[in-house]
């Protein structure tokens, strides 16, 4: 899942990232600071500080979740690969769910299914009815209100450590916004669920699934991947994001230009 913060009449670029096959392979691994979303939501000047440099000098940071909130996100990843999954096949449904699916084929041949909705003001907004009315997607959106919470709070924590890092956002021609978390409350925060695939043929492993690229916003929010099998509906035996098992991973380009 992609959480993006948007505010009105204001945007900003962010860092460039990719996903990546083994075309990416040769590029460094880093440690990433990672704070528990309780100690951002109540941050010492430790967690500040870190958070801080971690913004700066990397462009992202991790935040982790207690055993529940944890619970309530793989329940969602695992509702939405049964949301869009073809019945006993190991395939995704065909058509787009009268539009509340979008597919796109990527360089590589990865099939991309995406579903979007959005938090606004911190009022989750409904899916689409055709999604809401699939039985195989229950699941998806009944674990997904808590998990949607579990974002946007993490996102108003995120704004409440801006503004104690930094001076206020600058007025724009809509009205005056004091703080990022005012900013963010009254912001169109939009997400999107991928689900990505690969054909057995027309796959091209030399190509990145995703080039560098940037996204805009005020910041985004992102969920590591899960693998599945989907004609089993069954987690890959690797769980999440893992690159040495699957051969790619997460990539992006800090300040100084070095790709990791």
């Amino acid at each position: 899942m992609t959480h993006r913060i948007r505010a009105p009449g204001r945007v900003a670029a962010l860092v460039l990232f990719a996903l990546c096959s083994a075309s990416c392979s040769a590029y460094r691994s880093i440690d990433v600071y990672t704070v528990p979303l309780s100690q951002l939501q109540e941050p010492t000047t430790e967690v500040r500080e870190n958070v801080f440099e971690a913004i700066s000098k990397v462009g992202l940071f991790m935040v982790s979740l207690g055993e529940d909130e944890s619970q309530g996100f793989q329940e969602t990843l695992d509702g939405f690969a049964a949301c869009l999954s073809a019945d006993g096949t190991d395939g995704v449904i065909e058509g787009d769910m009268d539009g509340a699916v979008r597919r796109v084929v990527l360089d590589d041949g990865t099939e991309k299914y995406s579903v979007a909705s959005a938090t606004n003001h911190s009022v989750p907004q409904s899916y689409p009815e055709a999604l809401l009315a699939r039985p195989q997607c229950s699941q998806f959106v009944s674990a997904s209100r808590g998990f949607r919470d579990t974002v946007d709070r993490t996102g108003r924590a995120f704004s409440s450590v801006l503004d104690e890092l930094t001076d206020s956002p600058s007025a724009h021609d809509q009205g005056d916004f004091d703080s990022f978390s005012n900013t963010v409350s009254e912001a169109e925060s939009l997400e999107h669920f991928h689900l990505f695939t690969r054909p057995r043929i027309n796959w091209d492993n030399s190509q990145p699934t995703l080039h560098m690229h940037s996204d805009v916003g005020m910041f985004i929010i992102m969920t590591p991947a899960k693998y599945f099998h989907l004609s089993q509906l069954k987690a890959h035996e690797s769980g999440f994001n893992s690159p040495g098992v699957h051969g790619g991973g997460f990539y992006l380009e800090l300040p100084d230009g070095e790709i990791v």
